[in-house]
């Protein structure tokens, strides 16, 4: 695996002024507390951080069963053949449009490790395939957006990406921000819990079904024609109807 690239500047994309009381009073979205918790590590000493290392692997060791299944999703995300083989099976479109495909580059991201640089480029190419620049201004479900805040929060906080594909990440997520009020969306955070079906056992559990159930179709063949290929185009003309 390769050497990570230099960090990032500390400095915050989003605006953190008074958004730890925020959170506190009335909740704040996914991508908001990841931000405030990033901000916050930086500036704790090598000593605090050690503390609070030990303090979040005792709480990611209370749901074992998680943590066992979680191993096939962590061996496939840091391995390049997998990696490309299960990005490649994807229609970038379908980013905007399913909710599954944002599922699982989540969860890619929050196991990658921190020398996966390649595997962080596959995960980058399906971004960029995605084009969410071009499609942005016409984008108007709130949970959408949200879910795209997290996932380039994500990856332009992530050491395994390249210096280059997290600057542009992060310029992305202020257009998303900058979307996001535009269009004036309430935030789908403020019932301050993180909805049950986004908790990782969940989404891990949705993950491992979809992964299998796309590894089973992809080699069906009908008329010729791949299901993989009939579902892109299937999402093709779904995002059209979606957002058109």
């Amino acid at each position: 695996m390769e050497k990570p690239e230099a960090a990032l500047p500390v400095t915050s994309v989003f605006e953190t002024g008074g958004k730890i009381r925020e959170w506190m009073d009335t909740g704040l979205d996914n991508h908001e507390r990841l931000e405030i918790f990033f901000s916050l590590l930086n500036t704790m000493t090598n000593l605090e951080v050690r503390y609070f290392h030990t303090i979040l692997h005792s709480f990611m060791g209370r749901d074992w069963q998680s943590v066992v299944e979680a191993q096939e999703l962590i061996r496939r995300t840091n391995d390049v053949f997998s990696m490309r083989e299960s990005y490649d099976s994807m229609e970038p479109l379908s980013l905007l449009t399913n909710e599954m495909t944002r599922n699982q580059v989540l969860l890619d991201f929050s196991v990658l490790h921190t020398l996966s640089t390649s595997c962080g480029e596959i995960i980058c190419d399906f971004l960029e395939k995605a084009d969410i620049p071009g499609h942005l201004g016409r984008l108007e479900d709130g949970q959408v957006l949200s879910d795209l805040l997290m996932i380039i929060n994500m990856g332009y906080r992530h050491p395994a990406l390249r210096f280059h594909r997290r600057l542009r990440l992060g310029q992305l997520a202020v257009e998303l921000v900058n979307r996001r009020t535009a269009i004036r969306t309430p935030s789908v955070s403020k019932k301050r819990q993180f909805p049950k079906w986004r908790t990782f056992p969940v989404l891990l559990a949705n993950s491992l079904r979809y992964l299998g159930k796309r590894n089973s179709s992809s080699s069906q063949v009908a008329h010729g024609t791949t299901v993989k290929g009939h579902c892109k185009s299937n999402t093709v003309r779904h995002f059209n109807n979606r957002i058109g």
